[in-house]
This record gives structure tokens, sequence and C-alpha cells, in this order.
């Protein structure tokens, strides 16, 4: 019901920065769900990489109406009201794979760069501006992968 309205009020930054965070929050648990239970699959870690992004872009893709919210708020003026929500977010990813990168700061740029692309993109399938397939589902991840593995000093074990 928050989404709902908010969607449909933005002259009510407030409503629109409570949104955010409840369905921010979904998909972030979501994400972190994902990364704990492939972190123990005997993959080596591109395939595991693969496999935790493929099940975190279908659940970005399952539900429009929320991916298209969180990506217009994340890249709207009204994201500075998020930060301290955000930076939770990150701070709790860089606790788990910060010592693969050369510094805090790395990670953090990191992960960033990789959710705006996401953010870039997913919406685009959502709305049918490209198509919702393998091919192009991986094109996207191999650029995330890219941008990953170039700034990491180290890989986990598989």
């Amino acid at each position: 019901y928050t989404l709902k309205l908010a969607t449909r009020r933005t002259d009510h930054p407030e409503l629109m920065l409570k949104a955010y965070c409840m369905e921010n929050g979904a998909l972030y648990e979501a994400m972190l769900g994902y990364l704990r239970e492939v972190r123990d699959i005997p993959f080596d870690f591109r395939a595991k990489a693969l496999l935790w992004f493929h099940r975190f872009w279908r659940e970005l893709l399952r539900d429009r109406e929320r991916l298209i919210f969180c990506s217009s708020y994340y890249h709207s003026p009204y994201f500075k009201e998020a930060a301290g929500h955000h930076k939770r977010q990150i701070d709790d990813v860089v606790k788990q794979i910060g010592g693969y990168f050369p510094s805090r700061e790395a990670c953090e740029l990191t992960l960033n760069t990789i959710i705006s692309i996401v953010y870039h993109f997913a919406p685009r399938v959502a709305n049918g501006e490209v198509a919702d397939t393998q091919e192009f589902e991986k094109q996207i991840f191999e650029i995330c992968y890219g941008i990953l593995v170039g700034q990491m000093e180290k890989r986990p074990a598989s």
C-alpha cells in the first residue's frame, strides 16, 4: 500500500522515503539471502557469481512496480534522504566481501557502480524496451562481473 501511494504522491518526500526503504530493504534482504545460499556451493567463483546474479536479476524483474519505483527513487534528487539507509546496506555487504578489495572505498565504489548498472538496465527490461532474454541477462552479468573482478585484489576460494 505504501508503495502504491508513494508512486502516486511525489509531493510527499517522507512517504517516498518510507516506501523506498521498505521496498529496497526487501530487495536487499533477498540479495543477501542469495549471497548466503551460493557461498557454500562447491562451484568456482565465476559460477557462483553467475548463479547469484541470475537469482537477483529474476527477483528484480519479479515485481515491475517495485523495480521501477526503487530505480526511479535511486536516480532521483530525493535519494539523498535515503543516504543513511543505503550506507548501512553497503556497509553490511562490505563487511562480507570487503577483504577481497584493495580498500573499503574500492569495495563501496564497485558495489555502487553495479547497483547503478542494474538499476539502469532492469527497468528497461521490465518496461519492454529490451527483451527479457538469457542473452541480455548474461550481457549485464558480464559487465558487472568484469567491474567486480577488475577491482578485486583476490577472489574468494571456491
